[in-house]
């Protein structure tokens, strides 16, 4: 149900704009300051949209990576300080040996 609803938006917008880019066919002109050109006028909405869209992914996915980076650094320090408490659960214990030693003696 999920999927249909969002395949009908897609499809509803993809009208939408194709119908948006055959009335809005006039001429205009774009000063960006250091140059000048006449799109149409579909081309320069959709141009301003694109830019627009660049723009939001950039300002709210750089925090997204930088948390991503922070997250993938965790998880390898974490898998050293396991490696290491694993290697310390292996080794013998100090008061083993010297019991071990102290009963061979004796023994």
């Amino acid at each position: 149900m999920r999927s249909i609803a969002s395949i009908s938006v897609v499809v509803i917008l993809a009208v939408y704009g194709a119908y948006l880019g055959s009335t809005n066919l006039e001429q205009v002109t774009l000063h960006l300051g250091f140059t000048n050109f006449g799109p149409a006028l579909w081309q320069a909405l959709l141009g301003s949209l694109m830019a627009g869209v660049a723009g939001i992914v950039l300002a709210f996915g750089w925090p997204v990576i930088r948390m991503r980076l922070t997250l993938r650094r965790q998880a390898r320090q974490i898998r050293e300080l396991e490696q290491e408490i694993h290697g310390l659960r292996t080794l013998p214990l100090i008061e083993d040996e010297a019991a071990e030693t102290a009963t061979a003696r004796e023994g």
